[in-house]
């Protein structure tokens, strides 16, 4: 598959975090779903950083420092995240378009050492989202309601 069909599916991943980030109301963000547990802000804005490193830092070198840790205080709002989310993914999507399909499986040295094919880190991260977003799904569940239908 070139990058277009890796494109459609990560951005349809994109959509259903985005709708399961929408289930919840503005004042269940700080909602840990266990104590001691990342915060539904905190796994939700772990998504933009985890691409970020990956993607922006890790595969494209478009920064030049790993960056670190957002403060959650920058983010207030369901839509103060989404607006994160949908950032560094455009920047991604931008990385992914420039990837030609023999590109996608030739091993690349990414930031950090490690040598990877850009398949690989964009299925990390495409993983990665969707871990996070049944996260998010089941902790709709503990609040007493239903999570996204993937």
């Amino acid at each position: 598959m070139d990058s277009s069909g890796w494109i459609a599916h990560w951005n349809r991943v994109r959509q259903g975090t985005l709708a399961t980030i929408d289930l919840f109301q503005e004042d269940e963000l700080g909602f840990a779903p266990v104590a001691g547990g990342y915060t539904i802000r905190e796994i939700a804005v772990h998504v933009a950083h985890e691409e970020e490193i990956e993607i922006h830092y890790g595969l494209a070198r478009l920064i030049a420092d790993a960056p670190e840790p957002y403060p959650v205080a920058r983010f207030p709002s369901k839509r103060a995240i989404v607006d994160q989310l949908a950032g560094v993914h455009a920047r991604s999507i931008e990385v992914l378009h420039g990837l030609d399909p023999a590109s996608m499986e030739e091993e690349v040295e990414l930031a950090w050492g490690e040598r990877l094919r850009p398949l690989d880190v964009i299925l990390h991260v495409i993983e990665h989202e969707t871990h996070h977003r049944g996260e998010l799904s089941l902790a709709l569940g503990v609040l007493g309601r239903r999570g996204f239908d993937a």
